[in-house]
C-alpha cells in the first residue's frame, strides 16, 4: 500500500524514483507532511524489534532534514525505539524533543589532557604547544601535526581548519586548484562528468586528476564524488 508513494521515501533514501500519479497529484503545501507520514509507516513496517536510530551531527542537518527527524523522534514513543542524537551545543536549528525514548549527546571539544592522549597514541608524542591541545577538535589536531612535520617547526601554524586546508589547495598545482574550485561550486556531492563538461577539450580533469585531488574529494563510483 505504501507503493504509491515509493518517490517520497525515495527522496529520503537519495534514490531518483519516477513520480507516481498521487505524487504527481499531492499539492505542494501537502507534501512535507505526506513524506513524514509515507517515512514513518514505512519505517514501523521494517522496524519491528527493539531498535536503536542514532543520528551523527545533528547541527549540520539541513531544515528538511531536521523536520523529519523531529517527526520520527515525537512518534518514537508509540515504538519500541530509542532515537540517540549527537550534536555540538549552540550551533545549527535542531533541538531533540524532551521524551524519556530521544536522548541528545554534546559533542564537546576536547581538553588539554584527552588532546594530547589523542596525539600520543596517533604519533607517539605530542607535538603541538598547549594552546593548539586546548582548541579541542580532533581533525584540527591531527592536521596541525602534519602541518608541523612537512614544515619541520610549530612556528607559524596555520591559526584554523579553514586555513590549514586553504594551506593544502595552494600547495596545488593551478589547474588542480581550478578544477576544485568548479568542483566546490556544484556542492558537496558531484558528478565528474558535470565538472569535465565546464572546462575546454583537452584541459577537463582525469582520472589521474581525481586521483591527485583525494585529499579532498572521495569517489562513490566510478564518476560520482
Amino acid at each position: 500500500d505504501l507503493l504509491a508513494w515509493l518517490p517520497l521515501i525515495g527522496v529520503v533514501m537519495d534514490l531518483d524514483i519516477a513520480p507516481t500519479s498521487e505524487t504527481q497529484a499531492l499539492a505542494p503545501e501537502f507534501r512535507r507532511t505526506k513524506l513524514h507520514e509515507v517515512v514513518i509507516r514505512f519505517l514501523e513496517r521494517t522496524l519491528r524489534t527493539p531498535t536503536a536510530l542514532v543520528f551523527e551531527d545533528a547541527h549540520w542537518m539541513d531544515d528538511a532534514s531536521t523536520d523529519l527527524l523531529r517527526a520520527i523522534a515525537l512518534h518514537a514513543a508509540t515504538l519500541p525505539w530509542y532515537v540517540l542524537i549527537t550534536r555540538r551545543d549552540g550551533e545549527g536549528r535542531f533541538r531533540a524533543p524532551l521524551e524519556p525514548h530521544v536522548a541528545t549527546v554534546p559533542v564537546e571539544p576536547l581538553d588539554a589532557a584527552a588532546a594530547s592522549e589523542l596525539l600520543r597514541a596517533s604519533t607517539e608524542d605530542d607535538p603541538l604547544p598547549q594552546h593548539d591541545l586546548a582548541r579541542g577538535n580532533p581533525l584540527y589536531l591531527r592536521e596541525l601535526v602534519q602541518a608541523a612535520r612537512e614544515a619541520g617547526s610549530v612556528d607559524d601554524l596555520p591559526g584554523s581548519v579553514e586555513a590549514l586546508v586553504a594551506a593544502e589547495i595552494d600547495r596545488l598545482s593551478p589547474a588542480e586548484r581550478a578544477v576544485l574550485r568548479q568542483a566546490a561550486v556544484l556542492g558537496t556531492s558531484f558528478d565528474a562528468d558535470v565538472v569535465a563538461a565546464l572546462f575546454e577539450p583537452g584541459a577537463a580533469p582525469t582520472a589521474e586528476t581525481w586521483r591527485r585531488l583525494a585529499t579532498f574529494v572521495v569517489s562513490d563510483d566510478a564518476t560520482t564524488y
